[in-house]
């Protein structure tokens, strides 16, 4: 394979694993398709952040553009003679982002078809002496809930007889829709992703026709529809709905066939993490020494490893209401403003929302601490939240701060429907006994990482059934 292929990062924004057209991975002699791929965060801002520098949310942070974004030592690895370009269809990625750092040029595009324009015409312009690394995103699936998402409504369905229904800012929440328009919303949404492929599809025959581009398709998070178990739109909670996301190799014909052998295989067999896509595209142009990141190239991934997820900014609860620490409330009405603010006034630090997953296995811890001073503090404030929480919870009292642990075996139930410690007070030693890894860490009360064992072991527990 030449010395300096090029490269190319495609996000698709809020794209569920299951909505991707199996067109995409049809030419095996191309294309590999991991089986499993969890992001590193339910929303944009910091699963992306962990995309472009390999490293875990529960390392970077980067949950509110105030906060910097640690310098980016994989972007460092490319050598000097890459051109590097951010093509970015969400608000939230613009350069106040940070998330622009190290690159040439790095633009927010408002309209969904520039950033696909912007990319056919950047490809032609690549050369050996100045090869270029491009990432792409689009906002189109993202955007299925706006007056935007119209004409790819009618685009799918030229013989329907009405209208998409738009939920507007009721996304959050879906409060007021019957079951026909919840229909609409998901035939809506997969417009979206259609209009986005066909879009795609020109940007994959263009690097195709070079055939000399490493291309990978992700996306930062995925997408709720069941309102009926209150797991809609993103962030705030770490279900497989929105951190399994889909992930595509497209390779030269260059790439030796023993490596894309060895890549198909892993990918086939072991799940990987967000974190992994740009190492493993950096090695496979040619690039040997790599920073150290949480992120490996997949072929070099130790088995059996946990991969962690991460929200620090939202919370869902069970009746929709989702939670926004410091937030711009976006989408919400006045009452849920005040309820947001109340709420705030009462937690002490941002929630922490993780997953970890195993071999097949997965649990979630999320831990609410209480502010000294806050509004309602102390057990009733504690009771009070531990009842709202998604997922039926079995909780831990810990001084001012709760653990509510959820714990599934996927292989049996990919919905994650059942939380197999729910209606025991023993399920520390059920836990401990399933869970085939390492003990997980948690955030303590003093704010430092913490074994979660140790912290059951010191807790009151309840079991919510």
């Amino acid at each position: 394979m030449r010395s300096t292929p090029n490269l190319l990062l495609i996000v698709l924004d809020a794209l569920r694993e299951d909505a991707v057209p199996a067109s995409l991975g049809a030419d095996r002699r191309r294309s590999i398709r991991a089986r499993t791929c969890l992001a590193s965060a339910p929303w944009t801002l910091p699963s992306c952040s962990s995309l472009l520098t390999g490293n875990a949310a529960t390392r970077h942070g980067h949950y509110w553009i105030t906060n910097p974004l640690p310098t980016n030592a994989l972007l460092g690895a490319l050598p000097e003679r890459y051109r590097r370009v951010g093509i970015v269809n969400n608000p939230v990625l613009s350069a106040r982002s940070g998330l622009g750092e190290g690159f040439h040029q790095w633009k927010f595009h408002a309209d969904h078809l520039a950033p696909f324009e912007r990319a056919l015409e950047l490809i032609p312009t690549a050369t050996s002496r100045k090869p270029l690394f491009v990432v792409l995103h689009s906002n189109i699936p993202h955007d299925y809930y706006l007056d935007v998402a119209a004409p790819y409504y009618e685009e799918a369905y030229p013989e329907d007889p009405g209208p998409p229904f738009v939920l507007g800012e009721r996304v959050i929440t879906w409060r007021d829709t019957d079951t026909a328009e919840r229909e609409a919303v998901t035939r809506t949404y997969r417009a979206c992703v259609q209009k986005t492929f066909a879009l795609l599809d020109a940007v994959l025959g263009a690097v195709r026709e070079r055939d000399d581009f490493v291309t990978a398709v992700t996306a930062d998070h995925g997408e709720g529809f069941e309102p009926e178990i209150g797991r809609v739109h993103h962030a705030g909670r770490v279900h497989q709905d929105l951190i399994r996301v889909p992930l595509f190799f497209d390779l030269p014909s260059a790439v030796a066939r023993r490596r894309h052998a060895e890549l198909a295989d892993t990918l086939d067999t072991h799940p990987v993490s967000s974190t992994d896509i740009l190492p493993t595209m950096l090695m496979l142009a040619g690039q040997t020494s790599l920073p150290e990141t949480d992120g490996v190239p997949v072929t070099a991934a130790p088995s059996g490893r946990v991969l962690v997820s991460e929200d620090r900014r939202y919370l869902y609860l069970k009746d929709r209401f989702r939670f926004n620490f410091h937030g711009r409330f976006k989408n919400m009405t006045d009452d849920e403003i005040a309820r947001n603010q109340a709420m705030q006034a009462d937690l002490g630090a941002p929630p922490v929302l993780r997953s970890f997953v195993a071999d097949g296995h997965k649990l979630i811890v999320t831990s609410l601490a209480l502010a000294a001073n806050g509004h309602a503090p102390g057990r009733p404030a504690l009771d009070s939240y531990a009842a709202r929480l998604l997922g039926g919870p079995s909780v831990a009292y810990h001084g001012d701060r709760l653990y509510a642990c959820e714990y599934y075996d996927l292989a049996r139930d990919p919905g994650e429907h059942e939380n197999l410690l729910s209606s025991t007070t023993t399920w520390p030693d059920v836990l401990r006994a399933a869970w085939p890894s390492a003990p997980p860490t948690v955030p303590a009360t003093d704010g430092t990482e913490t074994d979660l064992y140790t912290i059951l072991a010191e807790s009151e527990l309840v079991a919510v059934s």
